[in-house]
C-alpha cells in the first residue's frame, strides 16, 4: 500500500464553532477572533439554524453582537420547525394519494432523512420535497400534483427548443409549487449515475410519517446518493456533510462494499473525496478505517492514509478535487465563479462534458441562470455565446 499523510483542514473561527456545535461537542472556550455577524451568515448559508439552535442555549452570551446573532438564528429555527411540520403533512398526503393511484414514489432526503438521523423533521431544514418516480408514472404523478392544487413552475431554460436542447442532459426533475411548499418531482436519481427505478424500488425501505407509509432508498443506495449529491455540489451546504458525518460514524459501515457499489456507478472518486473531507476536519472525531483498499486514521497533527495501488487514480483525483473546493466552502456566499465550473468539469456523470475541453466549453456556454437573465429568442440564440462570457468575466 502507498502511504500519504495529509494536514488537517484549517477552519475559520466561525466554521470551527459551527462544526463543533454540529458534532455535539461541549464548548468551553469560543474560538479567538470570532465574528458573530459572520457566524450568523455561515449558519444561514449552510441552513443549520434548527440543528445548532438547541446547543446555543447552553452557551453564555457576552456581548450585543452575539445576542443579535443568536436572535437571528433562533427566529429562523422557529420558522423551520413550523415549515417542517407543514412539509410532513404535505408529504404524507402526497404519498397517500400516489399510493391510491398506483404511483410508486421514493422520498429523497427531506423530512424522512431528518427523522432517521436526528429523530425530528425540524432538525434538518429542506427547502423542497424531493420525490422520485419512474418515467412510466411521471405524467400521472404530475397530473395528481396539479389535482392537489400545485402549479408547475416552467423555467426559462425550458422556454424554447434550443434552450431545451442545450440542457437536455441536465433534465432530471419538474418543479411544482403550492403556496410555500415546493416539490421537485424527479425521474432521474442523479446526474452522476443512472439507476433503474425498479431495482431501487425492490431495495426500498419503509418509514412511517404521521401514520402514512413513506418509502426511501435502501441504506447502501442512500449513502451513495447522499455522497454523490453533496460532493457534486462541492458541499456548498455543510448540512449535507453533517448528515454524512452521522451516517459514516457508524461502526458497522462496510467500506469495501460501499466503494465497490460506487465504483460500479463510476462515482468512487466522490466517496474518497468525502471520506478525506470528513477525516481531515479536526472537529470531527472519526473512527479509523482499515480494509484491503484503504486505511484512514486521525493522528495528532495529520491524517494518515494508506491506499491500494488499485485505487491510486481515484485517490489522487479525490485529493485534487478536495483542495479545489475547500476555499469556497469557507466563504459565506454561494458564488463559485470559474472555479466552480472547473470543479464540475471533473465530476463523473453520464452525458456530461468532462476534462479540459468540458471546462473550456462551460466558460462560453449559457447556463440556466443566463436564460433567466437574458431572454433571447431562438433566432438570436448565438448572442448567448457573446453576451454571457462577457457578463461572467465582469462579475468575476
Amino acid at each position: 500500500m502507498k502511504k500519504h499523510d495529509l494536514e488537517y483542514l484549517k477552519l475559520t473561527p466561525e466554521l470551527q464553532l459551527l462544526f463543533e456545535l454540529s458534532a455535539g461537542k461541549q464548548i468551553e472556550l469560543y474560538p479567538q477572533r470570532l465574528d458573530w455577524e459572520l457566524f450568523a451568515k455561515q449558519v444561514q448559508k449552510n441552513r443549520v439554524e434548527s440543528l445548532i439552535a438547541p446547543a446555543l442555549k447552553n452557551l453564555p452570551i457576552r456581548d450585543l453582537k452575539q445576542k443579535a446573532a443568536y436572535g437571528q438564528i433562533y427566529a429562523a429555527a422557529n420558522q423551520h420547525v413550523l415549515f417542517g411540520m407543514k412539509q410532513c403533512r404535505v408529504l404524507a398526503l402526497i404519498a397517500a394519494d400516489f399510493e391510491r393511484n398506483g404511483i410508486r414514489m421514493i422520498c429523497l432526503k427531506g423530512p424522512v432523512l431528518a427523522v432517521e438521523l436526528y429523530g425530528n423533521p425540524a432538525m434538518r431544514y429542506s427547502r423542497d420535497l424531493d420525490l422520485l418516480v419512474s418515467k412510466e408514472d411521471l405524467s400521472t404523478a404530475c397530473m395528481r400534483l396539479l389535482e392537489m392544487g400545485f402549479q408547475e413552475e416552467h423555467k426559462a431554460a425550458e422556454k424554447t427548443r434550443k434552450r431545451r436542447a442545450a440542457h437536455k442532459n441536465e433534465e432530471m426533475h419538474a418543479v411544482f409549487l403550492r403556496e410555500d411548499i415546493c416539490v421537485e418531482l424527479h425521474w432521474r436519481i442523479s446526474l452522476r449515475w443512472e439507476a433503474d427505478f425498479g431495482e431501487l424500488w425492490e431495495r426500498r425501505r419503509k418509514q412511517i410519517l404521521l401514520g402514512y407509509q413513506i418509502y426511501c432508498l435502501s441504506e447502501m443506495d442512500e449513502l451513495s446518493y447522499l455522497i454523490c449529491h453533496g460532493a457534486a455540489h462541492g458541499y456548498i451546504r455543510l448540512r449535507w456533510l453533517f448528515d454524512l458525518y452521522i451516517l459514516l460514524s457508524k461502526p458497522d459501515i462496510n467500506y469495501v462494499a460501499l466503494y465497490r457499489n460506487m465504483e460500479a456507478k463510476r462515482t468512487q472518486v466522490l466517496l474518497m473525496e468525502t471520506l478525506l473531507l470528513l477525516w481531515r476536519c479536526p472537529c470531527f472525531k472519526m473512527p479509523a478505517i482499515q480494509n484491503d483498499l484503504f486505511i484512514i486514521s486521525q493522528g495528532e497533527s495529520r491524517v494518515h492514509v494508506q491506499y491500494s495501488k488499485k485505487i491510486h487514480m481515484s485517490y489522487k483525483k479525490a485529493v485534487k478535487m478536495l483542495h479545489m473546493i475547500w476555499p469556497y466552502m469557507l466563504l459565506e456566499t454561494d458564488e463559485w465563479g470559474i472555479a466552480g465550473k472547473r470543479y464540475r468539469s471533473m465530476l463523473p456523470g453520464t452525458g456530461q462534458r468532462h476534462g479540459n475541453l468540458g471546462f473550456l466549453i462551460s466558460l462560453i456556454e449559457p447556463t440556466a441562470a443566463d436564460f433567466e437573465r437574458f431572454d433571447f429568442p431562438d433566432r438570436l440564440f448565438f448572442l448567448y455565446y457573446v453576451v454571457c462570457p462577457v457578463f461572467k468575466l465582469r462579475r468575476e
